[in-house]
């Protein structure tokens, strides 16, 4: 519905903000700091999935969560656990989403790239994941992916 999409990470929201304002319109998060549905914690980045729905990379929680328009809290679609265990989420910092819905993300401290695609329930490693490196098969804190 136009504007500009914000990761707003030091105030743990998104905000939009449409040409000509003076003010943005919290859409996702901004109930302060936390872990509950309805907070975000450290948001770093976003993309729009097929449905219009916005995939945020709720950093400082480890996952990501998925925010319907309209909706006044999310579902966490990846990173439900700890951050210790090698199958989740440690500082997730990009996402973005190809033509088929399958969604890849900037895994930052696990030095690695993950996709998840439609219906599933676990990330598979696409790229780094051999460790943190300048090494073939290594990556040195991801931030950021495009596809």
């Amino acid at each position: 519905s136009g504007g500009v999409l914000i990761a707003d990470f030091h105030n743990h929201r998104v905000v939009r903000w449409e040409e000509g304002a003076t003010r943005g319109e919290v859409i996702a998060g901004g109930n302060g700091c936390g872990s509950g549905p309805h907070q975000l914690r450290s948001p770093s980045s976003m993309a729009l999935d097929q449905e219009g729905s916005l995939l945020i990379a709720d950093s400082r929680n480890n996952r990501i969560v998925r925010w319907q328009p309209g909706s006044s809290m999310g579902q966490v679609v990846a990173g439900e656990g700890s951050p210790e265990f090698p199958e989740q989420l440690n500082l997730p910092e990009g996402i973005a989403v190809d033509l088929s819905g399958t969604f890849f993300i900037a895994d930052t401290r696990n030095h690695r790239i993950v996709r998840y695609a439609p219906g599933d329930a676990d990330a598979e490693p696409c790229a780094g994941g051999a460790g943190r490196g300048s090494g073939f098969g290594q990556l040195d804190w991801p931030t950021r992916v495009a596809v």
